[in-house]
């Protein structure tokens, strides 16, 4: 589990550090104050060797078009010149990661650059009369892993990714190997990235404690069984046969995913993007007593954001009722002032105080 990240020169932040992490965790704070952007630095922290995830973050977001300036936007303030170091401690196992990115440039022709105002992300490049400029792209994304062990022995890998013939390749360092296993839940495309969670719970027969939840949301639900072409069905009281369970609303289906990548993540960390997002008062209250129970018992971390007030209320009444006595629980508040970054702290019995003043979370 994470016990402590430092965050420097990455997207919004120029240095934020975050201490005392625990098993649970949740981000508040302001639009655009980074919360989404923490999971991400964690989630690049979790396998530091697998260059794919500093350009699944982008995609996360919806930027599919990979140019130079895919990759400028992962450097705060674009400023490609200054490494990203991101640094985590962990504990159970006890160890130390450290992984730094630095950007490599070269200056090629290029046709001159027009951006098309309907899309400004794709940045298409058109020809006037066949002129040129020199421009810098970058060409290579280099990645520094240092682990540092318990014992204090350090283990140094370099994966990469490169800029070939137009196209981008990532390199593994093949001499690493992870061990850490880690899920980036976010809502687009959810079903898609369920069904195969959802296929390993199957098999493991764990599928009735899915559907005891559930149920408490919808009484009618008997089963739920997998369909062709990534489809999740189930068994509905007073249906004649299964119907896709797309019909019991995003809600559920949230929960459900929510569910199932906690128990595809035994021993691991689980990252929930705006977790309270579409759901109800009442499913928010079923799903974090769930959360803490299956969590708790599989030696989950979960670290999510929200900006739902009613969220951060049922996080904090459903902790206290799991275990008020143990110090497990952390909210962490985001403020920003001007280009300053501070981390607020709460433990629960702090939480639990403040929840009468009404704390801002948006």
């Amino acid at each position: 589990m994470f016990d402590s990240i430092e965050i420097n020169n990455f997207k919004g932040f120029n240095n934020l550090k975050i201490k005392n992490l625990k098993q649970f965790n949740l981000f508040v704070g302001k639009n655009e104050s980074g919360k989404t952007t923490v999971l991400e630095a964690i989630f690049l922290l979790i396998n530091p060797n697998n260059p794919k995830l500093p350009m699944n973050i982008n995609i996360f977001r919806e930027l599919y078009n990979i140019n130079s300036l895919f990759f400028k936007i992962l450097f705060y303030k674009e400023k490609v010149n200054q490494n990203i170091v991101l640094n985590a401690k962990l504990i159970n196992p006890n160890e130390k990661r450290k992984l730094t990115i630095s950007a490599v440039e070269k200056n090629v022709d290029v046709l001159i650059k027009e951006t098309d105002i309907k899309n400004e992300n794709r940045m298409f490049l058109y020809s006037k009369e066949d002129e040129s400029q020199r421009m810098s792209e970058i060409s290579t994304i280099k990645l520094l892993y240092e682990y540092i062990t318990e014992n204090g022995n350090v283990e140094k890998y370099y994966p990469q990714i490169l800029r070939d013939d137009g196209n981008y390749k990532v390199l593994h360092d093949e001499k690493y190997k992870e061990k850490l296993n880690g899920i980036f839940h976010q809502d687009s495309a959810i079903i898609t990235n369920m069904v195969p969670r959802l296929a390993q719970v199957i098999m493991e027969k764990k599928k009735k404690e899915v559907i005891k939840v559930l149920k408490k949301i919808e009484p009618l639900l008997i089963d739920l069984e997998l369909g062709i072409n990534n489809t999740v069905n189930c068994d509905i009281e007073g249906f004649k046969e299964l119907v896709p369970i797309n019909i019991l609303g995003k809600g559920l289906i949230k929960i459900l995913s929510i569910i199932v990548a906690i128990l595809y993540s035994k021993n691991g960390i689980l990252l929930i993007d705006e977790i309270g997002d579409g759901l109800h008062f009442h499913s928010q209250e079923i799903l974090w007593s769930t959360i803490f129970k299956i969590a708790h018992e599989l030696n989950v971390q979960i670290i999510a954001t929200t900006h739902s007030y009613d969220c951060l209320r049922m996080y904090n009444k459903q902790y206290n009722k799991f275990a008020p006595d143990e110090d497990n629980l952390r909210l962490f508040r985001i403020e920003k002032v001007n280009e300053h970054h501070e981390i607020i702290a709460y433990n629960h019995e702090k939480l639990t105080s403040s929840m009468d003043f009404d704390m801002e979370v948006r």
